[in-house]
């Protein structure tokens, strides 16, 4: 088996290429969560005019404990924690305070080409796309907004703090392609 290529991103993000007897194998990437930023579209507050888009709320008093995949089905916090800034200023939690869930997939091609006869070829193809099955979900929705309730409290009840999709489970297929 030759290496023809292998190389490691500071991210978590990895890429091998080898071949063997004609065959070429691609393996990647496996990444890592991705940074959230907490807003409001409709914040009772905030710097923007007339509360507006996406103000940025208070940080939460007490501190916040590192997630879990559960976390991110059932809710990540009460959507209460989060003070309101005073009417006209500008909240002081900071952009990408919290990460995302991880996204972990392995991606793998299989692929050799057969030549036949002057300027034809065919090539066979096997691909699998996440193939360990990894449930990798979206990131949380952040709108503190989802969980304002009209008399100006928020309901714990609501899809704030929740990642509600996920990404493609494994998916295999198989190519063949006539090059004439």
């Amino acid at each position: 088996m030759r290496t023809l290529a292998y190389w490691a991103l500071g991210l978590g993000f990895l890429v091998s290429i080898a071949a063997y007897g004609g065959w070429l194998r691609v393996l990647g990437p496996s990444l890592m969560g991705t940074a959230v930023v907490i807003g409001s579209v409709a914040l009772l507050g905030g710097g923007a005019v007339l509360g507006g888009y996406y103000d940025r709320p208070n940080a939460p008093l007490a501190p916040v404990k590192a997630f879990t995949k559960s976390d991110f089905i059932n809710g990540l916090f009460d959507p209460s924690i989060f003070p309101v800034p005073a009417l006209g200023q500008t909240g002081n939690l900071g952009r990408d305070t919290f990460r995302g869930p991880h996204f972990r997939s392995v991606d793998i091609t299989l692929a050799r080409g057969f030549s036949f006869g002057e300027g034809r070829s065919i090539q066979f193809r096997a691909e699998g796309y996440n193939v360990l099955n990894n449930v990798n979900l979206y990131l949380p929705n952040v709108d503190l907004s989802l969980a304002l309730k009209a008399d100006g409290t928020y309901s714990t009840k609501s899809i704030f703090g929740k990642s509600t999709r996920a990404f493609d489970a494994r998916i295999l297929q198989l190519g063949l392609k006539l090059v004439f």
